[in-house]
């Protein structure tokens, strides 16, 4: 799968229960995890 379909797959249903500036958002901050000082920070991210 790639980074662009995984992308997607995130989106779609993301896209129904968030709202739209907050969709992408978890998907950044997992690409960039490794340079987080705690690995939970996308959580928050992803709350309705």
């Amino acid at each position: 799968m790639t980074n662009a379909q995984l992308e997607a797959r995130f989106a779609g249903p993301a896209e129904s229960v968030l709202p739209p500036d907050q969709t992408h958002r978890p998907m950044d901050l997992c690409w960039n995890i490794s340079s987080m000082p705690e690995a939970a920070q996308p959580a928050p991210a992803a709350a309705v």
